[in-house]
């Protein structure tokens, strides 16, 4: 099992590598131009809704918990 570790340190090594040409492209390096991008109300809209839902989930995990739990009855037992 000592050479999965190893393997998995390696392809860590080489993540890394890759993450950081992001991580600095996006935060290291200037933007090529300054102007703003242009939303519409839709995708405001859009991203209001996903967020709120993100937040009643993880708040309240128990609402969408018991309606997959019944799902899962439903559609694995009959």
């Amino acid at each position: 099992m000592l050479w999965l570790a190893v393997v998995g340190v390696i392809n860590s090594v080489i993540s890394i590598s890759y993450y950081w040409k992001i991580i600095r492209a996006i935060y290291l390096t200037p933007a090529e131009t300054e102007e703003r991008i242009d939303t519409s109300p839709a995708l405001a809209i859009a991203l209001g809704v996903a967020v709120t839902g993100v937040f009643i989930v993880g708040i309240f995990p128990s609402l969408i918990l018991n309606l997959l739990q019944t799902a899962a009855q439903i559609f694995f037992v009959g």
